[in-house]
């Protein structure tokens, strides 16, 4: 087979599992290490790249992984899943915090309420998936066929075991761990046991420029799951130099890490701050971040952690709004038209982290239910729009208007 030139893919970079991740829009990527953080497992040692990296990508697989595995896989078909994005009437259940589990109680609630995540995992549950194959994604869809059974509050102690069974020696059972990593790893996980091998055509303006020659890349072999469909996204960076023809790379992402240091009051601001165009070098060279690609869900975490000589926690208050708009800085009109209902995403859970210590602290969540209402673990308490947005997030779950 005629070997294809193919884009730079970017995979995520390596994170410590005790601490939030903090992500240096201006900063070159280092060589990686030894895996220091349990959900790092799942992700493929890549060489460095010299460039800024301001997010997280998700896994995306190079075909060989496949060939290399060697086994035989369930097969289904992901065109009969259907996306709906309408709120279920589920009850509000909370969920027993066992050794320190509030970051993982926080997490799976503030997916659960996601209506297009709650749907997609009743939609996989009609498909009697192997639970040999497809373990996390079964305990999943059991997780969220038990929550709505009664309002009594629970411990899924299912989930905790896959947990304890599949970590690496660095997670200690019973120590406190970061929300957002956690959930990247359910994200990741998931993807791995569901993608499904695909054709992507590219677009025209897509090319790699490689020894000063322009190679333009009409196909791509990748990987897709539901859950990429709905999570995944991907950013576009050019590097460009003044009057020449620049090189173009797409970063796939399912979290993206927003700066927030001073002089960003907004998450609005902190977008456009990552999708600034800046000089790279003396050498006339600059670099201008965008969204290529928007997810039906898209996942905010705002990096409130600083880490130098000692871990400093950024506790003022960041304005996030019920209704984001994604303007053409950071989405170009090129993709998505201006007054396109694509532009518009809908708050459904938010993430708090309580405390000023990365490896201690406590996490709780915010849902629209139907009403909103703030769990912690297992309190519940109604609450107004008013409420939640006055909340010191960590991480936001936006969801696509429909």
């Amino acid at each position: 087979m005629k070997k294809k030139n193919t884009k730079v893919k970017h995979e995520p970079q390596k994170q410590e599992a005790t601490k939030p991740m903090v992500r240096s829009f201006h900063k070159v990527a280092q060589p990686t290490s030894a895996p220091s953080s349990w959900a790092n497992l799942f992700v493929k040692e890549t060489p460095t790249v010299e460039e800024p990296t301001p997010i997280t990508a998700p896994i995306i697989t190079a075909p060989t992984e496949l060939k290399e595995a060697k086994r035989v896989v369930q097969q289904y078909d992901m065109n009969k899943l259907i996306f709906k994005y309408t709120r279920s009437a589920m009850q509000s259940r909370g969920l027993t915090n066992r050794n320190n589990s509030c970051y993982i109680n926080a997490t799976l609630q503030a997916l659960l309420y996601v209506p297009s995540f709650y749907h997609l995992l009743m939609n996989l549950n009609d498909m009697q998936l192997d639970p040999n194959q497809f373990p996390l994604t079964r305990l999943m869809i059991r997780f969220v066929k038990e929550f709505g059974k009664t309002t009594t509050s629970f411990l899924p102690e299912y989930i905790l075991e896959h947990m304890i069974k599949h970590k690496p020696k660095t997670l200690k059972f019973g120590d406190q761990h970061d929300a957002q990593e956690f959930l990247l790893y359910i994200l990741q996980t998931m993807h791995e046991e569901l993608k499904q091998e695909h054709e992507q055509e590219q677009e025209d303006d897509w090319q790699e420029i490689v020894s000063g020659k322009k190679n333009t890349v009409n196909q791509v072999q990748s990987f897709e799951s539901p859950i990429s469909r709905l999570f995944g996204g991907y950013m576009r960076s050019q590097v460009k130099k003044r009057n020449k023809q620049g090189s173009l790379t797409k970063q796939p992402y399912y979290i993206i890490h927003l700066p927030i240091h001073d002089g960003i009051d907004t998450v609005s601001e902190s977008l456009h701050e990552l999708c600034v165009r800046e000089l790279v070098t003396d050498s006339n060279l600059t670099k201008q971040i965008s969204l290529e690609t928007v997810p039906p869900v898209l996942i905010l975490h705002l990096e409130r952690f600083t880490y130098h000589d000692q871990t400093i926690k950024i506790t003022r208050h960041i304005k996030f709004e019920q209704t984001l708009v994604l303007d053409g800085q950071i989405v170009p009109f090129s993709k998505i038209p201006e007054k396109d209902y694509r532009r518009y995403f809908e708050l459904v859970s938010v993430v708090c982290h309580h405390g000023n210590k990365a490896t201690g602290g406590h996490y709780t969540a915010h849902v629209k239910a139907n009403k909103w209402v703030h769990i912690d673990d297992t309190l519940i308490e109604q609450e107004t729009i008013s409420q939640v947005l006055d909340q010191q997030a960590y991480m936001l779950i936006y969801q696509k208007k429909h």
